[in-house]
């Protein structure tokens, strides 16, 4: 029972699980779908839930979002959030199903030095959900998403008041329309920190790199521009200072102007010296 994102696209996403399951959704028996989520704050609402598993002899019910199951106006009381949630666990006795309710945790605050650390049962938003949970996976991003991959990269983490607990990184690949697909990794954490560490040193190494390739084409812009103002031609050192750059940088991009074309090698006669200095002037474009 899904309350946010509608029927379309839960069949959508639901084509592309089954698929890369090797199913197609229409032979999976069993399966029901709604784009509505009940109050579980209204007795009605409880009785129509229950004639529904009953009529379909559901075995599993999971509900998505609880915010939109819930009142929320005293998410921050304990205690009434504590009676409603137990109502919920009075309804799976009775029917005898597993019930999942899907939650959000709280927002980390900006710049967060843990930002992308595993989420904890501690980061539940409101009260009461993190004391009623018995059984619970915890998914956060261990990365930002990057705008056009279609590529997620999470953490999971597993546990439960019998004891059991596991930390997980998930990949879930997923494209971008019209090629979506559905692909997901589930690594060992000490395998997602060695591919996260070379992943971040690529990223950084080709922002270097485009770092240094736009300030090198913005003085040879600079370069070009102070050699525009010579026409007929100046010495390297009047078109250094004319173009403001430090001499390493200069003679980056004199040599970057030169093999693009924009200036070339001439002599520069001047009145102080018989023989002509080598200089450069401005290619005619």
């Amino acid at each position: 029972m899904s309350g946010e994102s509608g029927m379309p696209v839960i069949q959508e996403t639901a084509r592309r699980i089954c698929g890369a399951a090797g199913y197609r959704l229409e032979d999976v028996g069993g399966l029901v779908f709604s784009d509505r989520v009940p109050r579980l704050d209204s007795p009605t609402h409880l009785d129509g839930l229950r004639e529904w598993i009953m009529d379909d002899e559901l075995e599993v019910v999971a509900v998505d979002p609880a915010y939109l199951a819930l009142p929320g106006a005293d998410a921050g009381n304990l205690f009434l959030q504590g009676e409603m949630l137990s109502r919920v666990n009075e309804l799976a006795v009775e029917m005898g199903v597993t019930f999942i309710l899907v939650h959000h945790t709280r927002k980390r605050r900006e710049g967060y030095a843990g930002d992308f650390d595993p989420v904890e049962l501690s980061e539940i938003a409101w009260s009461g959900f993190q004391e009623w949970a018995r059984q619970w996976l915890l998914i956060g991003r261990r990365e930002p998403y990057a705008p056009g991959t279609g590529t997620h990269r999470l953490w999971l983490t597993a546990g439960g008041s019998v004891g059991h607990s596991s930390l997980w990184a998930l990949d879930i690949e997923e494209g971008l329309y019209p090629d979506r697909c559905w692909d997901v990794r589930c690594l060992h954490p000490d395998e997602a920190y060695a591919e996260d560490a070379d992943r971040t040193r690529a990223r950084d190494e080709k922002t270097s790199q485009l770092r240094d390739r736009k300030r090198l084409d913005d003085d040879v812009a600079r370069l070009v521009d102070a050699a525009m103002r010579y026409p007929g031609g100046e010495t390297a050192t009047r078109l250094r200072d004319a173009s403001g750059l430090q001499d390493a940088r200069f003679k980056k991009a004199l040599a970057e102007a030169i093999d693009a074309g924009h200036v070339e090698s001439c002599e520069v006669k001047k009145t102080n010296r018989r023989a002509p200095y080598e200089g450069y002037k401005p290619v005619a474009q």
